[in-house]
Order: C-alpha cells, then sequence, then structure tokens
C-alpha cells in the first residue's frame, strides 16, 4: 500500500544517503594524499574524484532503464518506473542536496549561479518524480547529459593533479570528445526531449497531459528549456577552451564550467536531471 511504497521510498533515499556520503569521505581522503600542492584545495580535487566512479554508475542505471522503458510506448513514458529509475532518482536528487554544501567548502567555483539555478530545478523536479512515481522514462531521458561530466571531470582532475602539460595530447583528446559529446548529448538531447515530449501530448493528451498534474506539466518542460539555456551558455565557453587548447584561440584566464550531473542534473527533468553533472531532468 501507500505506506509501504512510502516507507520503501525513504529506505532509499537512506541508503543512498550513506552511499554518497561514503564516497565523498573517500574522496576527499584520496585528494589529501594526491595534492600537488600544500596550499591546493582538498574540496576541490575531491569533487572531481568522487564524480570518477559516480557519472558512470548514474549512465549505467540510466542505459537500463532507457531499455526497459523505451520499448514500452507512450504509457511507460509517462506512468511506470523501475528499480533503476528509482535507485537513479534517490542517487541524484541526495548527491545534487550534499553538493551545495561541498559548493560552499570550495575556494572556487565556475559559474556559481548557474549551479545553484541547476541544483535547485533538479532536485525540485527529480525529488517530485521520485515521490510520484511517475515520467521516470523523461527523467533519465534527460540524464543521458551527463555523458558530458565524463570528459569534463577529466579536464579538471588533469588541472587540478597539473598534469595536464605532461599528457598533452590526452588533454586535448579529452577536449575534444568533451564537445563531441556536448553537442550530441546536450545541444541535440534537450530539443530532442521536448519534440518528444510535444509530440505524446499531441497525439495522447488524455493519457499525458490530463493525468499529470500542473507541476509536471510546466515545470518539467520548463527546466528542460532551463538547461538547454544553461548548456549553451556554457558550450560557448567549452568550445572557446578547446579552440584555446588546439592553439586556434588566445586561453582565457577562466576556467571552464564545473560538471553538474548534470548534475543530469540535469529534470525529471522534467533531468542533471538532470542530469548536468542529469540532469532538469525530469524528472
Amino acid at each position: 500500500g501507500a505506506r509501504a511504497a512510502g516507507m520503501a521510498g525513504a529506505f532509499l533515499l537512506a541508503a543512498a544517503t550513506a552511499v554518497v556520503l561514503t564516497g565523498y569521505a573517500c574522496a576527499y581522503a584520496l585528494a589529501r594524499a594526491l595534492l600537488p600542492h600544500k596550499d591546493a584545495c582538498v574540496w576541490e580535487l575531491a569533487d572531481s574524484l568522487f564524480y570518477v566512479p559516480y557519472v558512470p554508475v548514474m549512465l549505467y542505471l540510466v542505459a537500463l532503464s532507457l531499455y526497459e522503458l523505451a520499448p514500452g510506448g507512450v504509457d511507460a513514458r509517462w506512468h511506470r518506473s523501475t528499480v533503476e529509475t528509482r535507485m537513479f532518482l534517490a542517487l541524484y536528487v541526495v548527491q545534487s542536496v550534499l553538493h551545495v554544501g561541498v559548493l560552499f567548502l570550495k575556494r572556487k567555483v565556475a559559474s556559481p549561479a548557474l549551479y545553484m539555478v541547476h541544483h535547485t530545478l533538479s532536485i525540485s523536479c527529480y525529488g517530485f518524480a521520485f515521490h510520484t512515481g511517475r515520467m521516470h522514462f523523461w527523467a533519465v531521458l534527460d540524464a543521458l547529459c551527463e555523458v558530458t561530466n565524463v570528459f569534463l571531470n577529466n579536464l579538471f582532475l588533469f588541472r587540478q593533479l597539473g598534469i595536464q602539460d605532461k599528457l598533452p595530447a590526452t588533454y586535448k583528446a579529452n577536449g575534444a570528445l568533451l564537445w563531441v559529446s556536448y553537442v550530441v548529448f546536450r545541444m541535440a538531447l534537450f530539443p530532442a526531449w521536448l519534440w518528444l515530449f510535444y509530440r505524446d501530448v499531441a497525439l495522447h493528451p488524455r493519457t499525458t497531459w490530463d493525468a499529470i498534474t500542473v507541476f509536471e506539466r510546466y515545470a518539467y518542460v520548463g527546466t528542460t528549456a532551463a538547461l538547454l539555456l544553461i548548456s549553451t551558455l556554457w558550450f560557448g565557453k567549452i568550445t572557446r577552451g578547446l579552440m584555446a587548447a588546439l592553439g586556434l584561440l588566445k586561453p582565457e584566464a577562466e576556467e571552464a564550467p564545473s560538471a553538474p550531473a548534470a548534475k543530469l542534473k540535469q529534470a525529471p527533468s522534467p533531468a542533471d536531471a538532470p542530469a548536468s553533472r542529469t540532469r532538469a531532468k525530469v524528472a
């Protein structure tokens, strides 16, 4: 019944909290051991180290979720959930909440206002999707944007460990892959998400638009549109960074945006959900 479902959700959130806290504790300990300079910020490196296993795990859950839900048609896209989608949403929401605290512990954060907008939208949308159990397909579809954070996080690790000059070819190749992944998994993904959402509503209004709340109707779409806007702003910085690395443009002093989710972060988004680092992902 509803009580059992609520207890299961609470347990899943508690488990996700334990996992994320353990991950950050291990990342912090490793960062202290690896820091090349005593005056470097431990939390900046710890945050990047945390994402090394976190993003692939989240993408694994996203892939399994899409594999199960995508063939199910409009009903699966709007009303079904899976064990993997619930695990993904729980981890994403918990990590996004805790990451707000991590941001305050870091000495320097690129585009802090955009980060806070991203996290607020992602937590709200993904959290609501986790609560209702609906529209999980849209959440994990948005969360495909987390692919870009694999390469973005690598760039931060190169810089924080001071090894970009030791492995210049690898550093440049990773930057090129970041740019390509941004085109596919953000600049193309979010418009595709919006088009598919509109098509379902236009063709099946009773199963879709009429069967969800006002929040789900507008927040998920609005969050995905916001993610597209934020990604467009970041894409300009990433493009300039790549051109500078390839010697086609004079390097800039500012850093590229740090990896959200995301966070996918990326709404249900309606993702991040996202979710940059996935997500608004719906959620």
